[in-house]
């Protein structure tokens, strides 16, 4: 069984995925700049495997994502930063 990781017991896990580095001279801010984000578990995020909510698909499949799902990509790309997996 799997130790919590936060006081409600709403996360998986753990994960910060950082915002990509901005293009701009911050005058011109992306539409999600400083906001936070917890995806489900069935998102690739580079470096871990997706458990898609069960400990024996997580069990029977080890190997992590080697590149982050498309989804993550577009919230990295308009500013926003993982927090977490629930």
């Amino acid at each position: 069984k799997r130790k919590r990781c936060d006081p409600w017991g709403a996360l998986v896990d753990r994960v910060v995925v950082l915002p990509s580095p901005s293009t701009s001279d911050g005058t011109h801010p992306r539409s999600l700049e400083g906001l936070r984000y917890v995806v489900k578990d069935v998102f690739q995020i580079t470096g871990r495997v997706a458990g898609f909510g069960s400990p024996a698909w997580l069990e029977s499949h080890r190997k992590p994502a080697s590149a982050n799902a498309r989804a993550i990509y577009l919230l990295q790309n308009a500013g926003a930063t993982g927090v977490g997996v629930t």
